[in-house]
């Protein structure tokens, strides 16, 4: 199958709750583990997942520093990685509050 991108609207996700037969296209926020020259991976507390970027969306990316990445999912044999269109710093986010939120939201929107 090859990769085409669609304007569709991204689903936030921990990484855990990610599934590729349903999800295409997700949004994820963590905390950037390690990173080559054209992926990186990030940890949000529950799960790990590798995320490939081009290099314009890597500028943004520096170790240990929370990013939002917007991207489409990439299924592989036997698990799946992101394709990231965008990635956002988000270098003085509560991830705490932040998940705090959107339990609320989640439930309000039920």
């Amino acid at each position: 199958m090859a990769y085409q991108t669609q304007n569709i609207c991204a689903v936030e996700r921990k990484i855990k709750e990610i599934n590729p037969e349903t999800d295409s296209k997700v949004r994820v926020i963590g905390t950037v583990l390690s990173k080559t020259e054209n992926a990186f991976m990030i940890d949000d507390g529950e799960g790990t997942i590798q995320i490939f970027a081009d290099s314009k969306a890597m500028q943004n990316v520096v170790e240990r520093k929370i990013v939002r990445v917007i991207g489409h999912i990439l299924p592989n044999a036997s698990t799946f990685d992101i394709k990231a269109e965008i990635v956002q710093d988000m270098t003085g986010l509560n991830l705490k509050t932040h998940e705090t939120v959107q339990k609320l939201w989640n439930r309000e929107n039920m």
